[in-house]
């Protein structure tokens, strides 16, 4: 009877190779998909959509004034801390002169930046912008002309991260 201990060993070691494979696998497979699930991976770019660009006055008749005001809305699924957002707008590719350095409606009072009439919308009250809510940016008249590039850049203020881009034609 031949001895084929060794064949055990071999076998044995053999199998151990194809389980840790299958298990690194399985474990990176899980960090990918759970690196996908990150909400600050996800709603990173484009999930503060612009949902339009007026021109016609608030004011029945409507006349066209080139009112230029915006409105984005919050299509990402968790709330953001307005007051430390803030929006550069380009027109035609071009930066405005007029940033708005925060999204929170009480902050955005004192400084009111030139051009700029106002802010408002769920969106800037209290101390989060969340899902679902709109934020309204009323600029001086003739700011936007239909044609235009409107492109809206939200910035997260501490890091510099852009957390939004979105550009219509005006």
């Amino acid at each position: 009877m031949p001895d084929d201990s060794g064949v055990s060993a071999t076998i044995a070691t053999v199998l151990m190779i194809g389980i840790m494979v299958v298990l690194a696998a399985a474990v990176f497979s899980l960090m990918v998909h759970f690196t996908m699930l990150d909400p600050g991976a996800v709603d990173r770019i484009q999930y503060l959509p612009i949902s339009s660009v007026d021109h016609l006055s608030e004011l029945p008749p409507h006349p066209l004034i080139y009112d230029s005001r915006i409105t984005l809305i919050h299509r990402g699924t968790r709330e953001l801390p307005n007051r430390e957002l803030r929006a550069v707008i380009l027109k035609n590719g071009i930066p405005i002169p007029s940033e708005i350095p925060t999204l929170n409606g009480h902050d955005f009072i004192p400084v009111h930046p030139p051009g700029i009439q106002w802010i408002g919308g769920a969106g800037t009250r209290g101390e989060s912008w969340g899902p679902g809510e709109e934020v309204q940016m009323d600029f001086a008249d003739g700011t936007f002309r239909p044609g235009d590039l409107v492109t809206v850049r939200i910035i997260h203020g501490p890091t510099g991260t852009t957390v939004s881009e979105d550009s219509v034609r005006a």
